[in-house]
């Protein structure tokens, strides 16, 4: 999990949040959340963001899906953070990209599984069944997320769960997933290119390290197919 110990923030005052805003709307547990509306309503949290962005959410969400959900209930009372956008893109052969998930879809998919491991990527075939859809552990690891029957099961599961609150999306204010989790840590917001920068570094180092491990493997796949040359070459001779 990503900790950063930079700053403090304070959240707004809730009374005057409620008295700016004029909308409210019931999540799948009951509360009524106070939504804070646009200027004018948009599409603009369907629109799947710039590469760099989707890597960061990527990041943030396998570093910090268990502490999202370890503070739901903080989520649960403020709209922004319910209804931030998570820019993981899944899909399936035939189907496309799936619908974008939001932090708040994500907890209701999460409680209503009931599983240890959290849901995080829906991927693969519903034609061959094939699934590479992963969760996550609590150590933050990645595992192997399966259906309760066949694939489309999964996918069916994932859109259900993530095509709610479409006209709140629109309607309604939200933060990125990165205000989202500096937020929760009261990381002060002037220092959220810093907390993005440690993020970004962090996946560049995991990834460098599976780079390592991929160059170690070729080279060891190198060594045995010269060796295998070697020995036909000796077969040949002796022949």
């Amino acid at each position: 999990m990503i900790v950063a110990e930079i700053g403090e923030f304070r959240e707004p005052d809730a009374a005057q949040a409620v008295a700016d805003g004029i909308s409210q709307f019931t999540i799948e547990n009951g509360m009524v959340l106070q939504g804070f509306p646009k200027e004018k309503p948009d599409d603009a949290a369907f629109k799947w963001a710039d590469a760099e962005t989707r890597r960061l959410d990527m990041e943030l969400i396998k570093a910090n899906a268990h502490f999202l959900f370890e503070n739901r209930e903080r989520i649960f009372a403020d709209s922004r953070m319910f209804l931030a956008p998570v820019n993981v893109m899944s899909g399936a052969a035939y189907i496309g990209t799936l619908v974008k998930p939001t932090v708040g879809t994500y907890i209701e998919w999460w409680l209503r599984r009931g599983k240890e491991e959290l849901a995080y990527f829906v991927s693969g075939s519903p034609l061959s069944g094939a699934n590479v859809s992963s969760a996550i552990a609590k150590d933050g690891s990645l595992v192997p997320l399966r259906p309760d029957g066949i694939f489309l099961n999964l996918v069916k599961e994932f859109t259900d769960s993530h095509k709610r609150y479409i006209d709140e999306r629109r309607k309604f204010e939200a933060y990125s997933l990165l205000e989202v989790v500096m937020r929760l840590k009261n990381i002060d917001p002037s220092y959220e290119d810093a907390f993005r920068v440690q993020v970004l570094e962090r996946q560049k180092s995991a990834l460098e390290k599976v780079v390592d491990k991929l160059k170690k493997e070729l080279a060891a796949v190198k060594r045995r197919c010269q060796s295998y040359k070697d020995k036909y070459k000796n077969c040949l001779r002796q022949n």
